[in-house]
């Protein structure tokens, strides 16, 4: 679908709050604010990819897979502990 531009007017202390939050999410302003338009609209998104904010995840401990071994089950929570910090880290 080809897109469009369009001009908005934010209150400064929201497009500053969007724009960190864009930043923390690794995304283009446009694109996160277009992502919020197509939640608010309930409207499929363009890549399927859900981005998920972890700021503030105290722990996570993932599931074991159906055949995983001990240490690759070790190796991929590790993984996920390098990736949203320590478990009980502020």
């Amino acid at each position: 679908m080809p897109k469009r531009t369009v001009s908005l007017e934010f209150d400064d202390d929201v497009l500053r709050a969007a724009r960190r939050q864009a930043l923390d999410e690794n995304r283009q302003l446009a694109d996160y604010l277009a992502e919020l338009v197509k939640r608010d609209l309930n409207m499929p998104l363009d890549d399927g990819m859900t981005v998920i904010n972890t700021a503030g995840a105290k722990s996570f401990v993932p599931d074991r897979e159906v055949g995983e071994t001990r240490e690759e089950y070790k190796q991929r929570k590790e993984l996920f502990d390098a990736l949203l910090g320590e478990p009980g880290e502020d």
